[in-house]
């Protein structure tokens, strides 16, 4: 993303084609370029990476009360698969280290929430999938 300008939102699915045809070498080396990031730009981590990305300390989206600020640290591998869904996380402002305000909670498990000054609501399955850290580390 940062290095080619790929968007943020296809880089699972060209990571994926990518991992199939790289040599060792050239992986070692983009290793190197890009500092040995312990996480993907969505915060899942990285196999092999000498970088340990704490994700037990995270929380589902889902399990966060309304009026509550968090972080959002990662998404998770089933939305990297999902193009359009990502597409639209990118459009809103849903990407690691976003800051949200969980407005309020549908009886249906959907999520109001406030993105960079703007309302976006997110159905059920999609609030199951984020993971977040509450602002001042507390769950």
């Amino acid at each position: 993303i940062d290095v080619i300008g790929l968007p943020w939102h296809q880089a699972h699915q060209e990571a994926e084609v990518w991992e199939r045809v790289i040599s060792a070498q050239v992986e070692q080396r983009l290793v190197e370029i890009l500092g040995d990031p312990g996480a993907c730009p969505h915060g899942n981590p990285i196999p092999g990476s000498s970088h340990e990305v704490d994700v037990a300390s995270l929380t589902a989206l889902n399990e966060v009360p309304p009026g509550t600020e968090v972080v959002l640290r990662r998404l998770t591998e089933d939305l990297e698969l999902e193009l359009d869904v990502m597409r639209f996380l990118e459009e809103s402002g849903l990407m690691p280290g976003a800051a949200i305000v969980v407005d309020g909670l549908g009886p249906d498990g959907s999520m109001r929430l406030t993105v960079a000054e703007e309302s976006v609501a997110l159905g059920p399955e999609l609030v199951d999938n984020l993971w977040v850290e509450v602002a001042g580390g507390r769950k």
